[in-house]
């Protein structure tokens, strides 16, 4: 890629937060322990190359370790000498300890979250029912006395009665399918292994499933494990041993990644097939049936994901339209000769949708921040959803028949947490209280811009403490980031 075409293609931001003390004015800098140096040459495709450190990548030496000693002693004896250290690291531990909920899924009448304390090493699935408090349906911290196997992904099934999920040991990825009852909160018999970055496409009647598996060990060459992806259906209560083959790799490349995902309105199946992260193939086909999958999109230079309500195909899709566009087609003739623009592309980039209530969520990412609207499914926009502050939004999820939206939110000042919007009653709310150790109102977040050497603008986040002398005298912590298409958005850390 030539230097024009990454700084096109890169969205760059700068975060500024500034602390209320000002800087001292001549601080000594400390007296550093010595770092001998130890020449040592290499003669790389013909330039010498000079290593004086070398002796440092060997861990396990006396003169190694005695170095590290002496700079870890350096930094004791500095960092402990800081007034106020033990209110810092009080104010720390209660703010790491601080309660965030992501990722809701909306299916049937259920709603699952994901939640994590800062005193569990993994994050637990709590199910909300209509009229009840949240309850845990799956909490993987018991199944290890260390606390470290963890919970890889998770899909529910249409009604929400059962969830499939993925546990791996030691951070392994390693996945193992499991199922669970979600009223009893009792595993089935199914144990899949194999299933590491496993996607699951339920029937819409809850009795099976679509899933992607990889092969075990001796079935293909030694290091290819991690390939092969290929998709198989399962029944409950049935061997899996005898699982059909759905969809398999032949003739395509062995890296290709496959997914299965269902429609929220549960009457598709859609099929995933990516090789480079800039474009996707997509087929779908009637969920819970045994047609072939037929082609929405292949060959074409972007990525198109898909969804469906009232008998019509959404599709989300950045062919010919950089920024994104959502289009509309007749899943019988599903091919983009017949897509029909119902969001074109707009100003900002269309990163998620969700159905609900007859309508189209949109999240659109905008100068680095999320905005969300609701637009009829012709195409007019109804209104726009007015978020808590500027920050960042994901993971929408709705019953496209149902009145409520829901959606995590984070910012700078704003730990994560779900949110519901109501569309009748035009209502944003919080599913549960504020914990309330960290004030919004205490701080100020702005954006403003600044101009790179090439002229290209870059959004600037500026967060403070509320009526904080701009002086230019405070001690102020600057990051910034730009690559790979990947916005650095507020977020609390």
């Amino acid at each position: 890629m030539n230097p024009l075409e990454f700084r096109r293609r890169t969205t760059a931001l700068l975060l500024v937060f500034l602390w209320s003390a000002p800087c001292p004015a001549n601080a000594a800098r400390p007296s550093y322990p010595a770092s001998p140096m130890h020449e040592v040459a290499d003669t790389l495709q013909g330039q010498v190359v000079v290593d004086p450190f070398r002796w440092l990548e060997k861990g396990d030496s006396p003169e190694t370790a005695a170095w590290a000693e002496a700079q870890n002693a350096l930094t004791r004896s500095t960092l402990d000498a800081i007034p106020g250290r033990d209110a810092l690291r009080s104010k720390l531990t209660r703010l790491y300890a601080i309660t965030t909920t992501t990722a809701p899924r909306v299916h049937g009448s259920r709603v699952f979250l994901t939640r994590h304390t800062g005193s569990q090493n993994q994050p637990v699935i709590e199910v909300l029912e209509k009229g009840a408090a949240p309850r845990v349906v799956l909490d993987p911290n018991p199944l290890a006395a260390d606390g470290t196997i963890a919970l890889d992904w998770l899909y529910p099934s249409p009604d929400g009665a059962r969830i499939a999920y993925g546990t791996s040991p030691g951070g392994s990825e390693h996945s193992t399918l499991h199922v669970r009852d979600v009223a009893t909160g009792r595993d089935l018999a199914e144990v899949i292994p194999e299933t590491e970055h496993a996607s699951v496409a339920w029937d819409p009647d809850g009795t099976g499933f679509l899933y992607t598996r990889h092969p075990s060990r001796g079935q293909v060459p030694p290091g290819e494990e991690v390939y092969h992806e290929q998709v198989y259906h399962h029944r409950l209560g049935e061997n899996v041993a005898s699982d059909p083959l759905v969809f398999s790799e032949q003739g395509r490349d062995i890296h290709e990644v496959r997914n299965v995902s269902l429609s929220s309105d549960s009457r598709f199946a859609f099929l995933t097939l990516t090789l480079d992260w800039a474009k996707n193939d997509l087929f779908v086909r009637r969920a819970g049936s045994d047609a072939a999958f037929a082609p929405v999109a292949v060959g074409l230079d972007g990525r198109v994901s898909g969804d469906a309500f009232g008998g019509r195909l959404y599709l989300l899709t950045n062919v010919g339209a950089p920024r994104y566009r959502i289009v509309s087609v007749d899943p019988a003739t599903p091919g983009p000769d017949h897509w029909r623009d119902v969001v074109p592309q707009r100003a900002g980039v269309i990163r998620d949708m969700a159905i609900v209530g007859g309508r189209l969520a949109v999240h659109v990412m905008e100068n680095a921040s999320s905005r969300l609207r609701l637009f009829t499914l012709a195409g007019a926009l109804e209104s726009e959803i007015a978020l808590p502050a500027l920050g960042t939004v994901s993971d929408l999820s709705a019953d496209p028949g149902g009145q409520d939206l829901y959606f995590a939110f984070t910012s700078f000042t704003y730990p994560s947490a779900v949110y519901r919007f109501n569309l009748p009653g035009k209502q944003l709310g919080r599913l549960e209280k504020d914990d309330a150790i960290v004030r919004p109102g205490d701080y100020e977040i702005r954006q403003e811009w600044a101009t790179s050497k090439d002229g290209t603008h870059v959004p600037l986040f500026i967060v403070h403490r509320r009526g904080l002398a701009m002086d230019g005298q405070r001690p102020t912590w600057l990051t910034g980031y730009g690559g790979f298409d990947v916005s650095e958005t507020p977020a609390f850390r």
